[in-house]
């Protein structure tokens, strides 16, 4: 019989999510960051990383493999669901409260609440099964919208822009 988290770990579990994705939401969440992010697993390095990661929106815009020595074996290009974003990281931590996992196993940024290490394990009798996560190397790049940096309307902008460009060309 497969043995779940208690439900006081459980609520445990989502107190320290709550307050940790409220940390995150309180920087905006940042508009476009990077990181590294490594997948432990008994799988391929396309799939494994470590892999350098930039994310705008909280979505991954690019991302390239890290080379950790020149003895492996290199690879073109990651598999194509191989990095999350930290958004999809913490709806990992959500999906496995809510669907009940043998172990959870989650330790959180102190500054920005997101999840640097993450351990779910689905069933103990099975053999890499796990998700485990690590996130490092964490930098925020730009922590607004460009069209909200600094109060710049940039709509307004480009319309003052257009309008003056109009006067110019009316000058003959």
């Amino acid at each position: 019989e497969l043995c779940l988290i208690p439900p006081a770990i459980v609520e445990l579990e989502q107190d320290r999510l709550d307050a940790n994705l409220a940390k995150w939401n309180s920087y905006g969440p940042p508009y476009e960051i990077t990181y590294t992010f490594e997948r432990v697993c008994e799988c391929q390095r396309d799939y494994r990383g470590p892999f350098h990661v930039f994310s705008q929106g909280g979505e991954v815009i690019r991302v390239a493999i890290e080379m950790a020595s020149s003895e492996e074996e290199p690879i073109s290009r990651p598999h194509p669901r191989a990095v999350p974003s930290i958004e999809e990281m913490f709806g990992s931590v959500q999906k496995a409260i809510d669907g009940g996992v043998a172990a959870l196993k989650v330790e959180y940024d102190e500054k920005y609440g997101y999840p640097m290490a993450l351990h779910i394990d689905y069933d103990p009798t099975m053999e890499d099964e796990d998700e485990v996560y690590l996130v490092r190397d964490f930098t925020i790049v730009t922590l607004e919208q460009p069209s909200e940096i600094a109060g710049v309307d940039f709509a307004a902008e480009l319309k003052r822009l257009n309008d003056n460009l109009a006067k110019w060309k009316s000058f003959g």
